[in-house]
């Protein structure tokens, strides 16, 4: 996914999806590199 976070140009990637949790980082366009900002672990609760 990619979009505008505080101004720059970012992107949301999301990786190792099961079936209960999965996880994404945060990664913002700095002028050389991307620089990772987020990176979380999504579960749920039962």
């Amino acid at each position: 996914m990619r979009g505008t976070f505080s101004g720059n140009e970012s992107k949301i990637t999301f990786y190792d999806i099961q079936a209960n949790r999965f996880h994404w980082k945060l990664e913002i366009k700095t002028d050389t590199d991307w620089k990772e900002v987020y990176r979380i672990i999504a579960s749920r609760q039962m």
